[in-house]
């Protein structure tokens, strides 16, 4: 069970497209409503400096939305974040 009190965990979300995914938006949400911060990137429409404005957030999590076409640009930014 999550703990309703504020905590210090950073999530970031990385997605693929230009439509917001409703299942990110929506563990977003539950997150923040339970002392989480979140924020997230969609690929397309963060064209620039993707991968250096995530980690100026210092997240504790990444996690990654994205169908089968957006794997290829999914991958890309996740292994120059590894780096």
């Amino acid at each position: 069970m999550v703990d309703s009190g504020k905590n210090n965990y950073k999530i970031t979300f990385l997605q693929a497209g230009e439509i917001p995914h409703i299942g990110v938006m929506s563990i977003s949400a539950v997150l923040k409503e339970h002392g989480f911060s979140t924020d997230v990137f969609s690929i397309e429409l963060e064209k620039r400096n993707i991968v250096e404005n995530m980690l100026r957030l210092k997240p504790d999590v990444i996690g990654c939305s994205t169908t089968s076409v957006g794997v290829k640009s999914v991958m890309r930014v996740v292994t120059a974040i590894k780096r």
